[in-house]
């Protein structure tokens, strides 16, 4: 026991306190420990579940995104499909005009030519 002094008298730093009131503070001590320890069990268990709600959300939110992505994949090709069609019809039509083209003017240069021919003859 340590003795401290104070006005020079000696007082000791011992407290006498009766069993009773120890018991009731390790009871207490004891209780609170067990509620900490409740708490944390508990805000643990809070945080797992909304650990998976987050992660429910984010799979949602993933597969939405990657079907909205497969669909806007499948659109695209059709468009291309579509595109590369109208690209090769527009150009046979073309080819056609072309070939249409080319022989309405060997027509019209065979008519002519006959025509000067027969001028011709007709001076001759």
């Amino acid at each position: 026991s340590s003795l401290s002094e104070n006005s020079g008298q000696k007082w000791s730093s011992e407290i006498l306190v009766t069993t009773s009131y120890l018991y009731d503070k390790k009871q207490l001590i004891s209780e609170l420990g067990n509620k900490v320890d409740e708490l944390k069990l508990h805000n643990e268990y809070q945080l797992r579940l909304r650990e998976m709600h987050y992660q429910d959300t984010l799979k949602e939110k993933a597969d939405k995104f990657n079907r909205e992505l497969q669909q806007q994949k499948m659109k695209y090709e059709v468009l291309k499909d579509e595109q590369q069609d109208m690209e090769m019809e527009y150009e046979e039509k073309i080819k056609l005009k072309e070939d249409q083209h080319c022989k309405q003017v060997q027509q019209l240069e065979s008519f002519y030519q006959s025509q000067l021919m027969q001028e011709i003859e007709k001076y001759s």
